[in-house]
């Protein structure tokens, strides 16, 4: 089922031999630009990136354009060559998104309808799972459990240094979705708690994505004020540990149209989200067939991929707070 959805980049015979950092693309600017066009952005709704703290393994979400069907894809560096993007070995089977390294690089964090046995149906609600960096590989993935999973939705988890896992999951409604935070003391998880101080709010927010230091919380957002539709907005932790007022990070990434999954790569150098793409291939007329099939499955097909820019412009929005 989720093979599918690859078939045209998994199964290239030519695929390029790719060297360096970021797969041996040209570093960004100032302004967003495609991630490897034609290498990880198809237009196959990519999002979801997550990068390894040494720079060499990336996993990422790609989905089947109703949004009902996703897979964890990866990609690996071995002797400074890129692997061709594949399903990676613990997803596939089962709808799984939301990766996401600890700043360790030995664990990876996910959500997932995966049932708790294989004998099962999928789960009704998505859980946080994880899985361990072994020598020859991942290892299985184990079910965060209570007091984190719940008969709730919990996804899109982030992992700080010290472990503290931030994730989104309902309020008490059912109908809004919050962030919460669970410390990890003693070996396990710890009962979590709400993110207030105007993060979590009446307005719909999501993805969380936390910083090493736990110093700042990016996140996305429908809220007023905003620029175009869901926007990215950053608060900071404060001596006290409460939390600033969130900013708008934008016209340059929070427009045009909506933007889902931020990243912020280990080094601290890009930043990384994902958006719908300009319709090109809709405007065109009187093209061969297989020019237009290309064009459908280009990043400029109208739906979600992969951009990137210099992530220094993030520094100076904290002077604002």
């Amino acid at each position: 089922m989720f093979i599918s959805l690859l078939s045209v980049c998994s199964g290239q015979k030519d695929f390029p031999v790719l060297q360096g950092d970021y797969l041996g693309q040209n570093p960004p600017g100032d302004n967003p630009e495609v991630f490897a066009p034609g290498i990880i952005s198809h237009g196959f709704h990519e999002h979801s990136l997550t990068i390894s703290p040494d720079g060499n393994e990336m996993f990422y979400v790609t989905s089947s354009g109703d949004h009902r069907q996703y897979a964890i894809v990866t990609v690996k560096r071995t002797n400074n060559v890129w692997t061709k993007p594949e399903i990676a070995a613990f997803s596939g089977k089962y709808r799984d998104m939301g990766p996401c390294f600890s700043p360790d690089g030995k664990k990876l964090f996910f959500c997932s309808y995966r049932p708790l046995s294989e004998d099962l149906e999928e789960n009704p609600a998505m859980d946080i799972w994880v899985v361990e960096k072994q020598e020859e590989g991942w290892s299985k993935p184990v079910n965060l459990g209570s007091p984190v999973n719940t008969d709730k939705d919990e996804i899109l988890p982030s992992v700080s240094s010290r472990g503290t896992l931030y994730f989104q999951s309902y309020d008490v409604s059912k109908k809004n979705w919050d962030f919460y935070f669970s410390r990890f003391e003693n070996g396990k998880f710890q009962k979590p708690v709400k993110l207030e101080y105007g993060i979590s709010s009446v307005h719909q927010e999501s993805h969380p994505v936390i910083s090493p230091d736990e110093s700042h919380l990016i996140f996305q957002s429908i809220r007023p004020g905003g620029i175009d539709g869901v926007d990215f907005y950053i608060s900071y932790r404060k001596d006290d540990d409460t939390w600033t007022t969130p900013v708008n990070l934008g016209e340059k990434v929070s427009s045009p149209g909506n933007v889902i999954s931020p990243f912020v790569s280990p080094d601290g150098k890009y930043f990384f989200f994902a958006r719908n793409g300009p319709r090109d291939p809709f405007s065109y007329k009187g093209q061969s067939y297989s020019d237009l099939i290309r064009l459908y499955r280009s990043h400029r097909n109208g739906y979600g991929c992969l951009y990137w820019m210099d992530a220094a412009f993030i520094k100076n929005l904290k002077s604002y707070n």
